[in-house]
């Protein structure tokens, strides 16, 4: 990068006409580095520079992203070890005391309906407050993103509460509806928040355990709290009122630690200058249309209008006279489908600011894990919903045993999940898993089911098949959500989770009805025809009551006719479930692989454009220079396609490419080193020279085994340029079948014989009057300096254009971000690389080493801009001449001038350059 004086005298003039940024409410300024750096390293975390601390440097505050997740990349920075590891124990506690509260709930609701001989309502308002609370998930994942994490979950907790608050003091249907509601909002948030904090905070191959750890209470839950219901409602019990008064009381206080643990760390970001107050959003009116669009309150209002109507046509149609003939039912499911496809349009076309990451929806690895759901609870729900009837009439199971067997899923997935969690940290193919262990396991449980759920089988053959099932589909819940999250950044996990629950729902419902419609289709036919003639007269009594079913003597005439009728209705909907799973193993066929173990997804490190987003397979690892210092680099895509490395320039790191990495890394196996020096990087006393630079280029290739000529193909921007420049005449340039070079000169100073001047050189930095000025800025205020750097190296500051139309928002995001990358290294240190880097000719270099030697095949573009801020085309493009100035035969080098971008055109437009740059690296 070229260093520009004019670009920070701009700086310091728009600073000033515009009433010092500083003091701009909406201004977004950077962290104090030095004062985060010293809250960190006194708790062990970012700042020190060990190897097992470059995973943890690079988790920034993205100012572009929502203020919620600000916060919560800051409080990743305060974290203390001692507090996640209490985190995560407060976590296990709130979700027993949850998972025992719901199952309580669950078992005490029908007493509280019947007291009004209202018994039949329970159902309903199960189905009423399941689906509130399923909607709910959709603006919850927003408030996690623009109010915060801790804001969220206390919602939640609250919810909950208010919830058992409400039974406790229930006197009508009414508040048990209401109440229902606001327990399961609260529970699912709680649970949602659980989810996002595992993302938040864990890496990508631990996640898995960790889903499996937060879902472990419920082996417990599952046996303790229907003997502990038993107690409440017994003789001597509390009963239920008080019973449900101390769950509202005990709740809320075992969720206390976390909450505060939550606040706690967002207080330490705030103290440690990691969280920038809260921009003013203007008078009242204003603030409201603010987070009317930032919440996308237009489309969460359609999308949770229309999935409403759609899915709750499916759980009340029953209700209706005429059934899926009600015209009531035939409105909901129509103009609940047209609001869901008037969203999408919203979304994609129309909204201001998206609630759902479109550009990711529109990923295979996305799409087919959501009908990988969608499939695998419209399965479930098929061949599950008269599983607790077919234990009580046709295996002849107590009340007791058929509640046991119901709890093996629960069980066995839950065990399952820890086990998969810790497979995955040492072989992290979730593919495979999925492919081979996952869905065949689905299968051949329920497959077998169709043999077994027959009149004389034992049910041990029942328990073994729901085992099978449990080792299933406990690997395949976990997958699809670290699938999704290896996929996205940060503040789109709750949205894509979201999604996902969406899907599930409505998968859930659609199961749910295909179940109904096969039993009420084909059982009371089954009857019919089975009954003897003597149990005709209670047909009615038989098909609709459970009791009524379960009262005829075993081995009766009866009995054997209605155990055959369910068997032959069951084997219906087991065989509708098994050719549903068909469309789940194709899903996870057609997942991207990405092995989690052995890559690190930064979570926190937001990929600033995914519009070509994938899986990607990305570990920030490093390397021993010869010297001894540890530098960092990030190792992005699959191994198997040919190596592509990408050098910053001055003051940056691999970071600057984080819009250019997802759409490079689905052709090469991307290898993006940070400088020693910078980003997180060692940062050594010394080294400050572009032949000390080299050196560790040529040290990262050693350590990668890339020594075969024409093996590898190379990306450099400004000092990057220099850099090859230098290991071309040290090691030749053999090794590179391609290199991009992207707007630097062939040499900053002007030359003395007038052979290279004010049409070639640095429009800054170009002699040495401007070195001892750099020198003198870096020393008093090194973010003025980097400020007029980042306003030269953009093309809308330096040679803005009236069809920019740049916004505040991106302004300042962009001069945080780079001003942010900046600040991680020492700025007399960048004074002296910027020196020896401006006092360099490589001019007959280039000539020589990659038109000198026939040996030499290294193809070359060179990128220059008309836009730039640091250098004249015409001096960039110079080197395309000295490349071809003794080639034989044709030219190895080519050249190209940008119209719309400056020395960071790779930033401006990341697509843009992409298609250039793999157009020119593609070719033979």
């Amino acid at each position: 990068m070229g260093f520009n004086w004019p670009g920070m005298t701009r700086a310091m003039l728009r600073s000033e006409q515009n009433n010092a940024a500083a003091t701009n409410a909406d201004h977004i300024e950077p962290a104090d580095p030095e004062k985060a750096r010293d809250d960190n390293e006194k708790l062990g975390e970012p700042g020190s520079h060990d190897v097992n601390s470059s995973e943890e440097e690079l988790t920034k505050v993205d100012t572009a992203a929502p203020q919620g997740t600000q916060k919560v990349q800051a409080m990743t920075h305060v974290w203390s070890k001692r507090d996640l590891i209490l985190a995560y124990i407060f976590i296990w506690l709130m979700e027993f005391i949850l998972a025992f509260s719901s199952g309580a709930l669950g078992t005490m609701t029908p007493y509280v309906t019947s007291q009004w001989e209202l018994h039949s309502l329970t159902a309903l308002t199960g189905v009423i407050s399941q689906l509130i609370a399923g909607i709910w998930k959709l603006p919850y994942a927003k408030i996690m993103n623009v109010w915060g994490r801790p804001q969220a979950l206390c919602i939640g907790v609250l919810c909950t509460t208010l919830g058992l608050v409400l039974m406790a003091a229930c006197k009508n249907i009414e508040t048990v509806c209401a109440a229902q509601v606001f327990f399961y909002v609260g529970y699912n948030s709680v649970d949602f928040s659980v989810t996002v904090f595992i993302a938040d905070t864990s890496k990508l191959k631990n996640r898995g355990f960790f889903i499996g750890y937060a879902a472990s209470p419920w082996l417990i839950a599952t046996w303790v709290y229907g003997p502990a219901v038993t107690s409440i409602m017994g003789p001597n019990g509390v009963g239920i009122p008080w019973g449900f008064g101390i769950l509202s009381v005990v709740s809320p206080v075992v969720c206390l630690p976390i909450v505060f643990m939550f606040f706690k760390n967002e207080w330490k970001a705030k103290k440690a200058g990691l969280i920038q107050p809260r921009p003013n959003r203007g008078n009242f009116a204003q603030t409201v249309f603010y987070y009317l669009k930032e919440f996308d309150a237009v489309g969460l209002l359609i999308l949770a209008t229309g999935l409403a109507l759609f899915l709750l046509a499916f759980n009340i149609y029953s209700y209706q006279a005429e059934q899926w003939k009600s015209p009531l039912i035939i409105c909901f499911l129509v103009f609940g489908f047209l609001l869901v496809i008037i969203f999408g349009v919203w979304e994609a076309k129309f909204a201001p600011i998206t609630f759902v990451p479109w550009p990711l929806l529109k990923n295979r690895t996305v799409i087919f894990t959501y009908t990988m759901a969608a499939s695998m609870y419209i399965g479930w729900y098929i061949w599950d919903s008269y599983l607790y009837s077919l234990l009580i009439v046709l295996f002849d199971q107590t009340i007791t045993h058929a509640t046991y067997i119901n709890n093996v899923y629960t069980m066995g997935s839950c065990f399952i999940c820890l086990v998969y969690g810790v497979a995955l940290r040492y072989n992290g193919h979730l593919k495979w898993y999925s492919l081979f262990w996952g869905v065949p396991l689905m299968i051949l449980g329920v497959g077998l089911m169709i043999k077994f759920r027959q009149p004389g089988q034992g049910v041990g053959y029942i328990v073994m098949c729901l085992v099978f099932i449990a080792f299933g589909g406990g690997v395949l819940v976990t997958s699809e959500q670290t699938t999704l999250m290896a996929v996205s950044k940060q503040e789109d996990f709750p949205a894509l989770l979201a999604c996902e629950s969406m899907i599930i729902s409505i998968g859930s419902a659609i199961g749910s009805t295909i179940a109904g419609a096969i039993w009420t289709g084909v059982f009371p036919a089954r009857l019919l025809a089975n009954l003897p003639a003597d149990a005709m007269e209670n047909f009615a009594l038989i098909y609709g009551d459970l009791t009524v079913q379960a009262s005829y003597p075993v081995g009766s005439p009866t009995r054997d006719a209605i155990n055959l009728s369910y068997a032959q209705t069951q084997r219906y909907m087991l065989i509708s479930a098994v050719c549903v799973y068909s469309i789940t193993l194709i899903s996870v066929a057609l997942w991207q692989d990405v092995d989690i173990a052995s890559s690190f997804l930064n979570a926190l490190s937001p990929i600033a454009n995914y519009s070509k987003s994938i899986i990607m397979s990305t570990d920030m690892k490093d390397f021993s220079s010869n010297d001894g210092y540890q530098l960092a680099y990030q190792d992005v895509g699959n191994p198997s396609l040919p190596p592509l490395i990408l050098l910053h320039g001055f003051t940056g790191s691999s970071q600057v490419f984080k819009r250019n990495i997802p759409g490079l890394s689905q052709k090469y196996h991307v290898i993006a080193p940070d400088l020693r020096g910078h980003g997180a990087s060692a940062k050594t006393p010394h080294g400050f020279h572009v032949s000390r630079l080299a050196m560790d280029l040529h040290n990262l290739l050693s350590h990668l085994k890339l020594t075969e000529k024409g093996s590898v193909k190379c990306i450099a921007g400004s000092l990057g340029c220099s850099i090859l420049w230098c290991y071309a005449e040290l090691f030749t340039a053999d090794v590179f079948s391609h290199m991009i070079w992207v707007d630097q000169a062939p040499m900053q100073n002007y030359a003395f014989d007038g052979s290279w001047g004010l049409e070639q050189g640095n429009r800054g930095m170009n002699c040495e009057d401007s070195v001892k000025g750099l020198f003198k800025g870096l020393g008093e205020d090194p973010d003025t300096v980097h400020r007029g750097t980042i306003a030269a190296c953009l093309s809308y500051r330096s040679h803005p254009l009236l069809s920019d139309k740049i916004s505040d928002e991106t302004f300042n995001a962009d001069e945080a971000f780079f001003l942010g990358e900046a600040q991680k290294g020492d700025p007399v240190w960048y004074a002296q690389l910027m020196k020896d880097h401006t006092g360099l000719d490589w001019r007959n270099s280039i000539r020589e080493c990659f038109g000198g030697r026939k040996e030499n095949e290294t193809r070359v573009l060179v990128v220059a801009s008309s836009r730039s801020g640091c250098f004249p085309a015409k001096g960039v493009l110079a080197a395309v001449g000295f490349v071809n100035q003794k080639a034989e035969v044709g030219g190895k080098a080519e050249g190209v001038e940008l119209q719309w971008g400056g020395h960071w055109c790779y930033w401006e437009d990341a697509d843009k350059f992409n298609a250039l740059a793999i157009e020119f690296l593609q070719r033979n």
